[in-house]
């Protein structure tokens, strides 16, 4: 940096002690007002590898001195108007080496107020000047998103152990970024798995809840036909329950007809009895004719009207045995279709009892089924019940998880917005896969 009007004047006697102080422990060149070199002390002459008698004359250019103060291009010039300089610069030693110092230079004047010389007075900072330059490129890289970067300097005092702190902060820097970058990709990652699993279980709900309904539609098919064989249940054995009655009415009027048809059975066997009896008095009858007859006989002319009377007595008789004999026939006859008709009325009674018992079992059964049908009917009428809360309860389920999803995806669209601006912020402190940068 330049200062205004800041310059050494040869003065008290003390200069001299002063002068040898600084030559004992800093470097030091006189300058000509042109430029040219005029004398450099040991520490400055070893420092640049150079002799007095290389330097002695020669311009400040063999130094690299020409635009090597600050950012100046012209710094003499402005050093001739009056002004000192002070800050780092660079030097170029007579092996080619850069050399960096802490230089202060300022005019010199006489007793008399001329300029007589520039003064120079530096101390080496090129080590220092080395770390700071390492220490600049390891933030730029830094500041480039290089987290490998690692920094060596050498053995500066003042710098101790800087290298190995910065080198330790970069590695726990790296490692968070790292950890920071799989976080990222872990809840990525786990947003997308929990978004799936969260779609899957919504389609699986609407799923569930469709068949559900569709079950539904085929319990109330299923109640419509139970309560349909119910109602034709109920009407066969109400045809059931008619027929009993009407078979037990017709065991009744069996049970009339076999007694009435007993009681013909028993009016003919009487009957035969008496056209047993008739026959015989009509025996009788001819065996008294036929006496008569003989008796008649006897008497001659004076029975002969008896005679007469005899034998139209004895034709009768005939006549009396003729007719009972085909009388007995047809109530024997008769006799046999009676007993037929009770035999037949016999076994229809016996078929009508058995048609009552199992149109009784047949009622019976029915009755049960009926029972079991109405118990299934109220079974199913519950289970219906039960499907329908079923149903609007997956309904509503997989409403819910329909809502989920879709504030899942929202979330995971938020998850994924925010992660992609950590990663802007962090994407560029990832390494590059370049080599380390090692200073040295």
């Amino acid at each position: 940096m330049f200062r205004r009007k800041q310059a050494f004047q040869e003065g008290p006697q003390n200069f001299g002690a002063i002068m040898k102080m600084i030559d004992t422990t800093m470097c030091r060149v006189e300058f000509s007002p042109d430029g040219q070199i005029n004398w450099a002390n040991s520490n400055f002459l070893a420092l640049t590898e150079y002799s007095l008698e290389e330097l002695q004359g020669q311009s400040r250019e063999i130094l690299g001195l020409s635009k090597e103060i600050a950012d100046a291009d012209q710094p003499w010039m402005d050093l001739e108007e009056g002004q000192s300089f002070s800050g780092p610069i660079k030097l170029r030693s007579k092996s080619g080496s850069t050399i960096w110092l802490s230089a202060t230079i300022a005019p010199v004047y006489d007793g008399e107020g001329k300029l007589a010389r520039f003064m120079q007075i530096s101390r080496n900072i090129t080590e220092r000047f080395i770390a700071w330059n390492l220490i600049r490129d390891a933030l730029e890289d830094l500041g480039k998103g290089r987290l490998d970067t690692r920094l060596n300097l050498p053995k500066i005092e003042g710098f101790d152990h800087l290298d190995s702190s910065f080198n330790v902060a970069m590695e726990a820097l790296e490692n968070a970024f790292k950890h920071t970058l799989s976080t990222l990709d872990y809840l990525n990652d786990d947003a997308r798995e929990t978004l799936l699993r969260t779609d899957k279980i919504a389609k699986d709900a609407r799923v569930q809840a469709q068949r559900c309904e569709g079950a539904k539609a085929v319990m109330d098919v299923a109640d419509e036909a139970l309560a349909e064989i119910a109602k034709e249940i109920g009407g066969n054995l109400e045809q059931v329950s008619t027929g009993v009655s009407i078979a037990q009415e017709g065991t009744i009027e069996m049970q009339k007809a076999s007694q009435a048809a007993q009681a013909m059975h028993d009016q003919a066997e009487a009957m035969i009895e008496i056209n047993r009896l008739i026959d015989s008095v009509s025996f009788q009858t001819s065996l008294l004719a036929l006496n008569a007859g003989i008796e008649a006989a006897r008497a001659g002319s004076a029975g002969a009207g008896f005679s007469v009377v005899a034998a139209e007595i004895r034709g009768l008789a005939g006549r009396a045995a003729e007719a009972s004999r085909e009388i007995a026939g047809r109530i024997a006859g008769l006799s046999d279709q009676v007993s037929d008709v009770v035999t037949s009325v016999d076994r229809g009674d016996k078929r009508l009892q058995e048609l009552v018992r199992c149109l009784d079992g047949i009622s019976g059964g029915i009755g049960g089924v009926s029972s079991i049908t109405t118990r299934q009917a109220d079974g199913l009428s519950e289970a219906k019940t039960a499907m329908d809360d079923l149903e609007l309860s997956l309904s509503d389920s997989a409403d819910r998880v329909e809502n989920q999803a879709v504030l899942s995806r929202e979330a995971a669209k938020r998850l994924g917005e925010v992660t992609m601006d950590i990663r802007k912020m962090v994407g560029p402190f990832t390494q590059r896969g370049q080599d380390n940068k090692k200073a040295g």
